[in-house]
């Protein structure tokens, strides 16, 4: 008897949402299969027909993250206009959030958020027509490195910020730096 492929992608999903539960209270070399299988209300062997271990899981999800990071890529247009893409990003980190805030926050894999940082780098050169060099890499770092934090930010407190507030946010301190932002908060214009 063949199973029926709408169970397997809900009990993939179940599992993994035990999972990244459990990843936000601990660290994932304290999580076992036991606890994931208990809270998504399978039996341990139903684990192993997706999953060889634990850190497969993490595998697995960083890859669907990627793959929808590449099929999300295709809908930036270099033509659009900065806070077009902005909204962009601001939806694709709205739906997949909480699963980057967490690998962001635990730092337990650098190369996963380098591979982000390295995708939109080509994309960052050709909408800016920057030649590549260290100059435009080291741009590129700081403004990358910052947008980042400030999403995984943003993404924790969206219910007290909108994403209106957050893009308005964002291309002051891009238009006019750090410190005329500051001015602007502290005499109450922004």
């Amino acid at each position: 008897m063949k199973k029926r492929p709408e169970i397997t992608i809900d009990t993939r999903k179940n599992l993994t949402t035990a999972f990244w539960k459990l990843y936000k209270r601990k660290n994932i070399a304290k999580i076992n299969i036991k606890e994931i299988t208990d809270l998504a209300g399978y039996h341990r062997a139903t684990f192993y027909m997706y999953f060889t271990d634990i850190y497969d899981i993490l595998k697995q999800e960083k890859k669907d993250l990627i793959s929808q990071f590449l099929e999300f890529q295709k809908t930036i247009i270099p033509t659009q206009s900065f806070d077009e893409i902005m909204k962009l990003i601001a939806a694709f980190y709205f739906t997949n959030g909480e699963r980057l805030s967490l690998l962001m926050d635990s730092g337990i894999d650098s190369k996963f958020i380098n591979y982000f940082k390295k995708t939109l780098y080509p994309f960052f050169l050709s909408k800016w027509k920057l030649p590549d060099t260290i100059k435009t890499t080291i741009i590129y770092e700081y403004a990358i490195n910052g947008l980042l934090m400030a999403f995984n930010c943003w993404y924790k407190t969206k219910s007290d910020f909108s994403v209106e507030e957050f893009m308005k946010l964002i291309n002051m301190l891009l238009v006019k730096g750090i410190f005329q932002t500051i001015d602007r908060i502290k005499s109450n214009n922004l």
